[in-house]
């Protein structure tokens, strides 16, 4: 998590800033998986190839985007 948070500093701002921004968000979708049936798996399925991430740095992304950005 340490590397991540290091190789998102390197961001531009703006991007750090919506990375920031998107992770977080995703991060309380999955929290109400029970309600809204969007789990980190099925948001991966639908996020990951539009962000062109894969779905390990993906879930570590969300995951930790507290300790990320």
């Amino acid at each position: 998590v340490p590397h991540l948070a290091a190789l998102a500093r390197q961001l531009p701002l703006p991007n750090y800033y919506m990375m920031s921004w998107l992770t977080a968000h995703l991060a309380r979708l999955a929290y109400y998986a029970d309600v809204n049936k969007m789990t980190l798996n099925n948001l991966a399925l639908i996020f990951c190839p539009t962000l062109q991430l894969d779905s390990s740095l993906f879930t570590m992304l969300v995951r930790n985007s507290v300790h990320v950005f």
